[in-house]
């Protein structure tokens, strides 16, 4: 089936145009090919169509095909957009994908009822940011192919792996509160710890050491016994149904990006920055 226009698409009785970079069904070749960048005369586009539709398990038309709205790895010969929009309003139920925010916007009206838009008047900015916040929660980001430009089997189909969760905007009251009650938990530590245990949540290292790995690991001392304990961590599946690892998932993911934030400040702020964050900390120097 080697020519120089069109290819079969791998798992589906499709052909793709590699110039265009799209599906087109065999029946509409002439036309495809007189159109647009082919230029092709009437005769060529005939003779070509009428090669195509000679090759085995090739569809000549939608019928019977089925597009999938998901796969495994990427089609060659389509090109993978890393924009796409994943809905979540009824996931799993509804696979639609769009690429803007106003496509999306519009399928979350017609399909599911919802808009971001509560009562009308004055938005307070509490209100704003739970909506902004709700808008998050309601999509993911992904990649996605297309194989057919317009009409049916169009729909964009997500590619699994290299999904994203769009930012969740916190109010600065929230943050301020999980800063406070941090803090308090820090001192009832101090203040329950038994003398002499020889470990202060406040010394240097603070929020290293209100983790208390040092006490719980105290028994891990080997390389085997870390290999053991890295076996007992289990990444969270990323393309689960569950629920459950869904948000699993999502706590999964926020704690490495605090993580990595933490690496990449210390790594880009200068010595005298952190010796005085440290200074500020209570009945501490450097």
């Amino acid at each position: 089936m080697e020519h120089s226009i069109f290819q079969p698409l791998d798992g589906l009785p499709v052909i793709i145009c590699k110039t265009c970079q799209h599906g087109v069904w065999p029946r509409e070749i002439v036309r495809h090919l007189k159109d647009g960048a082919h230029g092709k005369t009437h005769q060529e586009a005939v003779q070509i169509q009428e090669t195509v539709q000679r090759w085995e398990g090739i569809a000549m038309g939608p019928e019977g095909v089925v597009v999938p709205h998901q796969i495994d790895q990427a089609w060659p010969g389509l090109p993978t957009y890393p924009d796409g929009l994943l809905c979540r309003r009824d996931f799993p139920r509804c696979r639609y994908i769009g690429r803007s925010m106003y496509s999306m916007r519009n399928h979350w009206r017609t399909v599911h009822g919802w808009t971001r838009q509560g009562s009308r008047g004055r938005v307070t900015p509490a209100e704003r940011t739970r909506q902004e916040a709700e808008v998050r929660r309601s999509y993911i980001v992904v990649h996605c192919q297309q194989i057919f430009p317009s009409r049916t089997g169009s729909h964009y189909v997500h590619v699994r792996g290299g999904e994203t969760e769009p930012h969740i905007p916190v109010r600065t009251e929230q943050v301020d509160e999980a800063i406070a009650a941090v803090r308090q938990a820090v001192d009832e530590a101090q203040a329950q710890a038994p003398s002499g245990a020889g470990e202060d949540v406040r010394d240097a290292n603070s929020w290293l050491r209100v983790t208390r790995w040092t006490q719980y690991l105290q028994d891990f001392t080997t390389p085997d016994d870390f290999t053991t304990l890295r076996a007992l961590v289990e990444t969270p599946l990323p393309d689960s149904d569950n629920p459950v690892e869904q948000r699993v998932r999502r706590i999964w993911e926020a704690m490495e990006g605090v993580v990595r934030k933490s690496q990449q400040t210390v790594q880009h702020t200068g010595q005298a920055i952190r010796v005085e964050a440290v200074r500020s900390e209570k009945g501490q120097t450097p």
